[in-house]
Order: structure tokens, then sequence, then C-alpha cells
């Protein structure tokens, strides 16, 4: 793995504000490597995701590769970007030494998104890299929350700067109104330009966030959306 070329492998999806009478604008840009890809190319054979801390073991790895490309590549997108990293990553010498080269480029915001397990897997840790990188002008993204775990998160205690919400077609149909409710009070408390909501592939997923306060999204349906916009503004 140390030795495959991430390049061609590496996609982008923006972050898009979505509110309505208002044209979708795009926040912010996600990079990340494409594991489909990644498998075709690498190990055709292998199931990467069949054992779960082998798994993270193995993004470890692709962290390392991410973080001496992100200073190549900072100049080919306008807006900021975010990452999706471990926690052990942002606590690595090869950290640093990205640190180091990519504010002798820019000032750009960098977004490190942390999954959900890996963070409450080593409290302590976190909040030690949490606290490393935001001196260092970075932000934190706690990813991989669904409806009914968003409300237990406190992000004020956590430290978050946003936190991102998975959608799946299930939630609309198995969110009853006084759960909905509470979500929205939980949103409206965490500050709905601090949550995402994901992998948003069609108009119920972007119906059911503004339901619940949600304004900034992401997904291929959110894809389009932009694209649309973006043409309609040529």
């Amino acid at each position: 793995m140390a030795n495959v070329n991430l390049i061609p492998l590496i996609r982008r999806q923006p972050i898009g504000a979505i509110m309505a009478n208002k044209p979708p604008l795009a926040i912010y840009n996600e990079i990340y490597v494409s594991m489909a890809d990644l498998r075709r190319q690498a190990m055709p054979d292998v199931d990467l995701t069949a054992n779960r801390w082998l798994f993270q073991h193995f993004t470890e790895t692709l962290d390392r590769g991410m973080l001496s490309l992100l200073p190549v590549m900072e100049g080919s997108t306008a807006t900021a970007i975010s990452v999706n990293v471990n926690v052990s990553t942002l606590l690595s010498p090869q950290f640093q030494a990205f640190h180091d080269e990519f504010r002798k480029k820019t000032n750009k915001v960098i977004v490190f998104e942390l999954q959900l397990s890996d963070v409450y897997s080593d409290i302590g840790s976190y909040l030690f890299a949490r606290d490393f990188v935001r001196e260092r002008g970075y932000r934190v993204c706690l990813d991989g929350l669904s409806p009914l775990v968003f409300p237990c998160v406190a992000r004020d205690r956590l430290g978050f700067d946003l936190e991102k919400i998975v959608w799946a077609p299930e939630i609309e149909r198995d969110t009853p109104m006084a759960q909905r409710e509470f979500l929205r009070a939980s949103i409206a408390a965490a500050g709905p330009s601090r949550v995402i909501l994901c992998r948003c592939d069609n108009d119920v997923a972007i119906k059911f966030g503004h339901s619940v306060g949600i304004t900034l999204f992401q997904g291929r349906y959110v894809d389009k959306l932009l694209a649309s916009a973006a043409g309609a503004g040529r």
C-alpha cells in the first residue's frame, strides 16, 4: 500500500448550502480516496472492510499518503477542504511534517473528519489531538452519526466544529414526529450551520434535512444541484 499511487484514485465531493428560495452554494470540498477503485487496483480479491480494526489500521496507511499529497493538491481547489483521518494520524510525526509543509504554501482551512467509533475508543487522545490541530488553524468534524445518536453527542464539550449525520432511506419512514422534534431541537442547540446531512441521493433527504433545520448537505443529489446551479449561472 505504501507504494500505491493515490493521485488517480482521489475524488472530490462538495458540501453545499441548500436553502429555500436560494440557489445552492458550494461551501467546501471533501477530498477522499475511492475505496472501490483502490480495491480494484491493489487487492481485487480482498474485502477491505471485513475486519473493522484491520481496516482502521489500513486507513492509517492511507492517511499518511493523503498527508503527503495535500500540500501538492491544495492549489487544485479554491475552497476550504476536508479529509477523513484517524485520531492517531493527527498525533503522528507525519502530521507535523505535513503541517510544516502545508503552511508554507497556504493558510487555507482544512477540516479533519473523525469517525465516531475512533473518537470514543480513546477520548483522551482525541481531546489532545483536537487541541493540537485547532491551535494550528484546522477544524474538526465528527462523522458517522445517526439521527438517534446525534442528540446524545455533546458538541460543545467535545469541541467539534462540525458534525455529520449519515442519511439512509429508512430514516424518513422510521423517525416519528416526536423524535424528529427532539432531533430538530438538538440541531438548533448545536447550531444549524454546524450540521451536515451526508449521503443524500435524492430530494427526500433534502426535505428531511430541512424539516429538522439542516441547511448543509453532501451527496450525489447535492452534486447534481450544484452542477445545475453552476450551469445556470454561466
